[in-house]
């Protein structure tokens, strides 16, 4: 099923694409995005389980954390135009 996004939800450009209405708004989700990773998966790394890492880098939370998750709204958010605004 091909996304109807306009970003890869995993890797949005730091620059915001074209159909986005709220430029500012995603240069910050976008750096509450890229701040708010998952720990990368290390050998004796405790926090880090069999199948990649499971917490944040940032916050140390379990993973995807609120930090992401707020990240992803915003992004989302700034693609939306006036009209989406009832939408919750």
């Amino acid at each position: 099923m091909p996304s109807e996004l306009p970003f890869d939800p995993e890797d949005p450009p730091d620059e915001p694409p074209p159909e986005v209405v709220h430029p500012m708004a995603w240069r910050l989700a976008i750096r509450l995005h890229r701040e708010h990773s998952p720990l990368p998966a290390e050998p004796g790394n405790r926090l880090s389980g069999p199948a990649g890492p499971n917490v944040c880098r940032a916050c140390a939370d379990p993973w995807p954390c609120h930090g992401r998750q707020i990240a992803v709204r915003g992004l989302l958010a700034a693609c939306r135009g006036p009209q989406h605004r009832g939408d919750r």
